[in-house]
């Protein structure tokens, strides 16, 4: 399934009126250790004309540097689309808005595990994407435009977003082109940090399995024990958590 035009989710009124469009995913639901980190991408203009004069040229140019679905794409494809979008992936942080160039920015948010140990992933999962949200909102789309616009968001499951124009899209990542760019930045982010993560805690495979439960990450749990990046609560880890 090929992306659609991220303008074809847009209701008749908000075409009247939509001044940006933003798309947010989270990565991480699955591993054992590490946080689960969610990406709002957004494409903002100050008046409607600009908006819908503005979006094609960026549609095309997303779509010419192959974004979609971060897990169709090689990790070397994904970083190869953010540098060609101009940012350095090793200076992405998380809690701030990283301005990709005039129109278009991103934000990521992570969540811990000892966050998500409380709350459950699912709830950890809505929070990074809704915090990842309101950053965006109040660092870049308030000086832009005071007016309506359109959050799609991957999956089934709304997050805690106070906006009226909020659409869940199943399969978004495939669907959406700033969803997919909001997953390619959200993934590489993660990778990244659990590559720093293997240099402090050696002998997990980190670097490699991203804190996903191979194999060779759940012999290394029942040898070495856990470390802080662990999430208690998962079938893999609780099993040894009276080992500390």
């Amino acid at each position: 399934m090929s992306a659609e035009d991220d303008l074809s989710f847009l209701s008749d009124d908000l075409k009247k009126s939509c001044h940006f469009l933003v798309g947010i995913d989270e990565v991480g639901r699955g591993p054992l250790a590490g946080p689960v980190v969610a990406a709002s991408a957004c494409f903002c203009a100050q008046n409607k004309t600009e908006f819908f004069e503005c979006w094609p040229e960026l549609k095309m140019r997303l779509q010419s540097l192959g974004v979609c679905d971060s897990k169709k794409l090689t990790h070397s494809k994904r970083v190869k689309i953010i540098q060609n979008i101009g940012i350095d992936p090793s200076s992405l942080k998380s809690f701030q808005v990283i301005e990709l160039e005039k129109n278009l920015s991103v934000c990521l948010y992570e969540v811990d595990a000892q966050t998500i140990d409380r709350i459950n992933i699912l709830q950890s999962s809505l929070l990074a994407m809704a915090k990842s949200f309101e950053i965006l909102k109040d660092h870049f789309i308030k000086e832009k435009t005071n007016n309506s616009g359109l959050i799609l968001v991957d999956g089934n499951k709304r997050p805690p977003i106070e906006e009226e124009h909020v659409m869940t899209v199943i399969k978004g990542d495939q669907r959406s082109l700033m969803i997919g760019l909001s997953s390619i930045f959200a993934k590489v982010y993660r990778d990244q940090l659990m590559v720093k993560l293997d240099k402090q805690y050696p002998g997990y495979g980190w670097a490699k399995n991203a804190g996903y439960p191979s194999v060779a990450h759940k012999e290394a749990i029942k040898v070495l024990g856990m470390t802080p990046f662990h999430r208690q609560s998962f079938k893999g880890v609780k099993e040894h958590v009276t080992n500390l």
